[in-house]
């Protein structure tokens, strides 16, 4: 008999839980569970991937938020970065810069770019791909962005700002699916009944001789080893001092 590798499942994090449940069970349904007279403890626990679904949806919103605030504070500080240049150069009233720095000064006025990093993400973004649109309408204002040194300033804003709102949709899609979930309950009892899957494999083992186990344990055994080990790693590290909660998520294996 071909004993089921022991994972200790509390021990994922909640963005790597319902990926693992997900693996196992694709892993399972694979190798036909019906054949294997393993139909009925394999329902019940493919039964719980909706509520893993949403733990999933849940932890990727937080992802997606903390990128979008990253972003969003970059943009701040680009457009401020622009408007202090641009201020810097009318001061100076250098010939070569000054009717340039004018010009863009007009173009931040008209679109009020002092007041962006105070907006929220629907209304930065929104204002940003105008400005952006109207620079790139107006052949002079770009020239006049390279003279006073703020056009790689500008193509990154005009690169980074469909990337928050890309990121603002997911993340308003996700809400969508999401909703707020005992995670540890759901975890709790997807676990109870994914052990009884493994018991029942190692069961009929015995049972059922005549049927072969062998590639779907060796399968299943493959992913469980692959994640003890990084958790073991993981609980090495954390023992050194190291704040492994900075860490990203443990890696899905490449199937």
């Amino acid at each position: 008999m071909k004993k089921i590798e022991k994972l200790d499942f509390p021990k994922l994090r909640n963005a790597e839980h319902p990926r693992v449940f997900n693996r196992l069970i694709a892993i399972t349904e694979k190798h036909n569970p019906e054949s294997l007279h393993l139909s009925g403890p394999f329902t019940r626990a493919k039964a719980h991937l909706p509520e893993l679904n949403k733990i999933e949806a849940q932890e990727r919103g937080s992802v997606l938020t903390k990128k979008m605030e990253e972003i969003d504070l970059r943009n701040d500080n680009l457009i401020r970065g622009i408007i202090r240049m641009t201020k810097a150069h009318i001061t100076a009233d250098m010939p070569a810069t000054y009717e340039s720095a004018l010009l863009v000064n007009k173009w931040l006025d008209k679109h009020k770019a002092g007041s962006i990093p105070d907006d929220n993400y629907t209304s930065s973004v929104e204002r940003i791909s105008d400005m952006v649109a109207d620079a790139e309408r107006t052949p002079q204002l770009m020239t006049a962005l390279q003279t006073i040194y703020v056009a790689d300033m500008f193509t990154e804003l005009k690169t980074t700002t469909p990337q928050l709102e890309t990121l603002f949709m997911q993340r308003k899609e996700d809400k969508s699916l999401a909703e707020t979930v005992d995670t540890k309950a759901i975890r709790r009892e997807a676990d109870k009944d994914m052990r009884r899957l493994f018991t029942f494999i190692e069961l009929y083992q015995v049972e059922y001789p005549d049927v072969d186990y062998a590639p779907l344990t060796r399968e299943l055994n493959v992913l469980l080893a692959y994640y003890k080990t990084q958790l073991a790693a993981r609980a090495a590290r954390r023992a050194k001092g190291e704040n492994v909660e900075q860490e990203p998520p443990i890696e899905e294996p490449q199937e």
